[in-house]
Order: C-alpha cells, then sequence, then structure tokens
C-alpha cells in the first residue's frame, strides 16, 4: 500500500499460454511475435499465415505501454551450455564427443540422436522443459508480471 492508496494486483500470465506462444514463436523462426498484454495477462500471437481476419487482436497491439514483446528461446536460456550441463550430470563420458558436436552444424539434431542411443532423451526433454520454465518465470518477474502454472494449482488441489 502506498499512502491510501493499494497497488493493483501483476496481472497472471498463463504458463501454459506462454509455452505454447513459445514454442509457436521458435517453430515459426521469425515469422510470428506473441505479445502479452500487461493490463491483463493475455496472450497474442501474430504469424504469416494466419488469417488477419479470424483473429481477433487488440487495436493497440504492440504499443509498448500495454504489450511485452516475448522474446524467443534463444533469447530467455541458453541451450547449449544447458546441454553441457546436462551432459556432465548425465554422461560424462560423452562430454568431449558433444563438445565437438557443437563446433558443426547439425549440433542438435546429433544431440538428440546421442541421448537417445543412451535412454536419456526424455530426461534431456524434462531438463529443458524446466529450464524454460523457470526462464519465463524469470522474464515474467522482470516484466511485473504473475505468472500462474494451472498444473502446480492442479497438484496441490489433489
Amino acid at each position: 500500500m502506498i499512502g491510501n492508496m493499494t497497488m493493483p494486483p501483476l496481472p497472471a500470465v498463463s504458463l501454459d499460454a506462454l509455452r505454447n506462444a513459445l514454442h509457436f514463436i521458435d517453430d515459426m523462426d521469425g515469422g510470428a511475435d506473441a505479445w502479452v498484454d500487461r493490463r491483463s495477462g493475455a496472450v497474442h500471437i501474430v504469424a504469416e499465415g494466419l488469417d488477419p481476419d479470424e483473429l481477433v487482436l487488440p487495436d493497440d497491439l504492440g504499443d509498448p505501454a500495454h504489450f511485452l514483446a516475448l522474446p524467443p528461446s534463444r533469447d530467455l536460456h541458453n541451450e547449449r551450455e544447458l546441454a553441457f550441463g546436462f551432459v556432465a550430470g548425465h554422461l560424462p563420458a560423452d562430454e568431449r564427443l558433444v563438445r565437438a558436436m557443437f563446433t558443426r552444424n547439425g549440433a542438435y539434431r546429433a544431440l538428440r540422436e546421442l541421448l537417445a542411443e543412451r535412454g536419456v532423451l526424455e530426461d534431456w526433454y524434462r531438463c529443458k522443459d524446466t529450464a524454460i520454465d523457470a526462464a519465463l518465470a524469470e522474464w515474467c518477474r522482470d516484466n511485473g508480471l504473475r505468472l500462474h502454472d494451472q498444473r502446480r494449482q492442479d497438484e496441490r488441489a489433489s
């Protein structure tokens, strides 16, 4: 409370909506943008190939006073360093091999193939998901948004 005024609550942004938007803009490789409404926490996606007549978008979309652009995942966290840390913890004998993979094109494909061969690919996906969730939570905090995680709320209720 400041003086006699109560601060309005921070808008809640759905973690699922952020994840979905992040995956979409990553998959579109620059052909899509996602915006978070600072007032409501709603996530809006604009992409090449989507029919603009079918989209319900706010008139002021993109206004920095009301909207935040969601950055692609490569700007939120360093997947390469995450991969190195994962391999160090799960496959220490393969550390040199994995570092060598990242000196060539196709490193992530080669990494996935190696992790599948070693039986830890699902562990890698969980590790990545956890890192992305943490990066999104930090991004929300840094931008004055409150993150709403429906899965955690459901887990607490059961």
